[in-house]
């Protein structure tokens, strides 16, 4: 009330004239307040001021139908009594306002009007009009505010729950049903023979290369959602898949991988490189490593590869050279 009675002080006099003597604050501080009136002119509208101050208890409408409100305020807006028919058109229930109402929302009103009378909202006549009451019944506004109380607890509880970083039952359930669900997987995928996985394999390869270029990237970051889903972590994942590969592998896969690139029309080549930098960055990949450039220009090099050239100078190193004296004296 503070914040509306400033804002009403700052209108008054360039907008209006703000009447505080109405508000009786000692005999009828719930039933009274400001009034504010605006002169009539062209282009104004005059609002009546609202028959009711105080709002009703907290849960009212909640134990009601859903309509309820709008025909309980079409009710108050209307001056004499009026048809469900009219209701339904003024509580705008209806489509449009010439739009007549049909037989389904005519039952809906009925319903919801008999709900609002045995709350004590609204009262119905014996021509079958309808018209607003005063006050809903103690007995109604005793239940409802109980409901509204076991609502407010049980979310209050629930937002507690939440806060607490708690797991609840159904995120343990979810991720049982989970786990469950990927040993499935893993047991029929060890179920196949060899064969067969080689065979999914390229079946799967030949659909990912015989796809476009939206659908190759929509695939792939499909598949890494599915692996953070998981709790693996993609760059890890990838440096893991980098440092498994053997130096001729990263060479064969490096060489032929730019030939099939390079035999690309342009258009294609830069829409497969935006895709692959927008897979990248979504999720944290590095670009091209240098340290995979060094290890297949040293397989090319070397074709017999580091880790032999290594065991080689390992050999050499560990040989006796006194003992290739001897051979060689007893050769001479």
């Amino acid at each position: 009330r503070k914040t509306i009675r400033a804002q009403l002080r700052l209108l008054h006099g360039p907008l209006g004239t703000l009447h505080t003597e109405v508000w009786d604050p000692v005999h009828k501080r719930d039933s009274s307040s400001f009034e504010f009136e605006l002169p009539v002119v062209s282009g104004v509208s005059e609002i009546p001021p609202p028959s009711l101050h105080t709002p009703l208890p907290k849960g009212t409408w909640a134990a009601l139908p859903r309509p309820s409100h709008q025909l309980w305020r079409a009710l108050r807006c209307l001056p004499e009594p009026a048809s469900i028919e009219e209701l339904v058109v003024h509580a705008h229930l209806t489509d449009t306002r010439t739009t007549p109402a049909t037989s389904s929302q005519i039952r809906a009103a009925r319903s919801t009007l008999l709900a609002l009378s045995e709350a004590g909202l609204a009262s119905c006549s014996a021509d079958g009009t309808w018209q607003a009451t005063g006050r809903p019944e103690p007995s109604f506004l005793e239940q409802a505010r109980h409901e509204h109380a076991a609502r407010e607890e049980a979310v209050a509880e629930e937002r507690a729950q939440y806060r607490s970083g708690a797991s609840s039952q159904w995120s343990i359930a979810r991720a049982a049903a989970l786990k469950a669900q990927k040993a499935r997987e893993v047991a029929w995928w060890g179920g196949l023979t060899p064969e067969e996985h080689q065979r999914r394999r390229e079946v799967l390869a030949r659909d990912f290369r015989a796809a476009s270029v939206l659908a190759q990237e929509q695939l792939k970051a499909g598949w890494a959602d599915r692996r953070r889903r998981h709790g693996i972590d993609e760059p890890d994942r990838y440096q893991a898949w980098l440092r498994g590969l053997s130096d001729e592998e990263l060479a064969f896969r490096s060489t032929s991988r730019a030939g099939e690139f390079a035999r690309l029309a342009t258009p294609l080549q830069q829409a497969l490189v935006a895709s692959w930098t927008r897979h990248r960055d979504r999720y944290g990949l590095p670009q091209r490593l240098a340290e995979l450039s060094v290890r297949v220009e040293h397989h090319l090099a070397l074709p017999v590869g580091a880790d032999e050239r290594d065991r080689d100078f390992w050999r050499q190193d560990s040989f006796d050279i006194t003992r290739v004296d001897d051979i060689l004296r007893l050769d001479a």
